[in-house]
């Protein structure tokens, strides 16, 4: 009896499955085949793709808080190649109205996703919108504005996806771009738009902010007259940076390519880019090591030859005016070649060491891509002429950022100046590189230089002003040539507890320069440039 029971429960059991299987098969039946043109059509209207998407970009800001880079959106157009409801209409509009992109789908068919334009203008949206075409989607991306076209070499930019591809943000891209988010964007059967799904794949993590040295007004200002000037002169590149001693902080670096208005000229910061031989300004670090060493006083009398061109060590050298007997402080001051080279002689490769120390020759730590380090060969490699050239500016190319920290270690006690770029970044103490005395005498020597010789037209009345000039023929063609110079002022301006150091460059080619100088050529631009600082910082004489 139990057992006929139980083959009855099992029999109807299997009667049930079968039931179900056979419901089952004309389910699949009805899907595949009777009904297989609605749901491809279905299935093409539901679907989904997983898009990335950039975090918040940190700001970047000058000194004071003012915006030098912000986020944006901005709007792109898509299309789903492989999803695609009216292709006979698409094709054809994409031909006529965005043909690279028709290309591009020609090559894509198979893809879930392809852009059509991104980042477009209102009046390339509304050409898309006003066509109305079901294949085309639109999708919000974040952008990058920049309010302060004058700090662009410093700031930077980034691409279409948001990556920083020049200057500070791609230096610091990492810290600013943060963690993208992913999302999956979703295609319903019976909506016609995508949207994001309230749960992210992955969870964003905002970029950080960060904050420059540099004052926007000041270099907006003198980003102008650094233009103005060089285009008044006929000269074809020029670069300005003031810092402040103290600290390091460069509160203003900007340069001027004549003729130029590409992507990479706005760019780039010659400042940081180019590196030069700037000739005579060096001859204040030849002094600064001599002295140092004990190898030198300022009131020694050099034996300058009286000629413009003399032998020092069976080695020819010029220089542009002749002198007698001078001073080694009127050495420095009247920019005389024969006196400098006489007291170089006795430095030998003790030059290379305290060039070394100040920098020449390697890279400065500030937050830039595309630093140069600037060219300072081994004594090994030296010939009979290198000393001789390295006292006068040659056989030494340095970016004006470094001639400026070098010239800064003189307004900071002897120790030497680390140019900072970021507010965050640790104020470096740098190793003390001359005493007391020989700051004091060298401070001396640029004043003489100043009131009485080579730099007299970059002095401010009432104001303390210690300035060395440099001009330098360039290379062209593997030859110095008289006909492309480099015209440089740099120095130390001072009014009670306030230090700045200012320092300016022009570049000028073409022939007549023979007579030309730094004294005339850039001279008179600091003095533009240093005058604007004191009203701009409020320092009243």
């Amino acid at each position: 009896m139990f057992f006929a029971q139980e083959y009855k429960r099992v029999s109807c059991i299997g009667i049930l499955f079968g039931i179900a299987y056979v419901g089952l098969l004309a389910r699949l039946y009805i899907m595949q085949i009777v009904h297989h043109d609605f749901f491809t059509e279905l299935g093409a209207k539901q679907y989904a793709i997983t898009v990335t998407q950039q975090a918040k970009r940190g700001l970047i800001t000058d000194r004071h808080g003012t915006p030098l880079a912000l986020n944006s959106a901005a709007q792109s157009a898509f299309i789903t190649p492989c999803f695609l409801r009216e292709p006979k209409t698409l094709y054809p509009f994409l031909q006529q109205e965005f043909h690279s992109a028709y290309e591009k789908l020609l090559a894509k068919k198979d893809k879930k996703f392809m852009f059509i334009a991104r980042h477009i203008n209102k009046q390339t949206e509304e050409k898309l919108k006003n066509v109305h075409h079901k294949d085309i989607y639109f999708l919000e991306e974040p952008a990058r504005v920049y309010p302060a076209p004058a700090c662009a070499s410093i700031v930077g930019s980034v691409d279409i996806d948001n990556h920083g591809i020049a200057g500070c943000e791609l230096s610091l891209n990492t810290l600013l771009a943060g963690r993208p988010a992913m999302y999956a964007v979703q295609k319903d059967a019976h909506a016609d738009h995508f949207y994001f799904e309230k749960k992210e794949i992955e969870q964003a993590t905002p970029g950080l902010d960060v904050s420059l040295t540099i004052d926007a007004t000041l270099q907006y200002v003198i980003q102008e007259k650094l233009a103005n000037y060089a285009q008044e002169n006929g000269c074809v590149e020029g670069g300005a940076i003031i810092l402040d001693p103290g600290n390091g902080d460069i509160l203003c670096m900007t340069s001027f390519i004549a003729n130029d208005q590409s992507f990479d000229a706005k760019m780039k910061n010659t400042c940081v880019a180019h590196a030069y031989e700037f000739g005579s300004i060096c001859k204040l670090f030849v002094a600064a090591a001599a002295l140092e060493e004990g190898l030198v006083t300022i009131d020694e009398l050099i034996d300058c030859k009286n000629k413009k061109t003399a032998r020092v060590d069976g080695r020819i050298i010029n220089t542009w005016k002749a002198h007698g007997i001078l001073s080694f402080k009127q050495v420095i001051a009247l920019s005389n070649n024969i006196g400098i080279a006489i007291v170089a002689k006795r430095l030998d490769t003790l030059l290379y060491k305290h060039y070394k120390e100040l920098g020449f020759g390697s890279k400065l730590p500030v937050a830039l891509p595309g630093k140069h380090a600037g060219f300072l060969q081994d004594p090994a490699h030296w010939s009979k002429q290198s000393l001789i050239s390295l006292s006068y500016g040659y056989e030494l190319s340095v970016t004006l950022l470094h001639l400026a920290s070098a010239v800064a270690t003189f307004a900071h006690e002897g120790h030497r100046v680390y140019p900072r770029l970021l507010l965050t970044d640790q104020i470096q103490i740098g190793q003390k590189l001359y005493s007391p005395q020989t700051v004091n005498q060298i401070k001396e020597i640029l004043e003489e230089t100043t009131t009485r010789g080579t730099a007299h037209r970059a002095k401010i009345q009432k104001y303390s002003v210690l300035c060395k000039t440099g001009s330098a023929h360039r290379v062209v063609d593997g030859f110095y040539s008289k006909d492309n110079n480099i015209y440089s002022c740099i120095g130390i301006v001072e009014k009670d507890l306030y230090k700045r150091v200012v320092a300016v460059y022009v570049q000028k080619n073409g022939s007549g320069q023979e007579h030309t100088f730094a004294s005339t050529m850039a001279a008179p631009l600091f003095n533009t440039i240093a005058s604007y600082m004191l009203v701009h910082d409020h320092v009243i004489s």
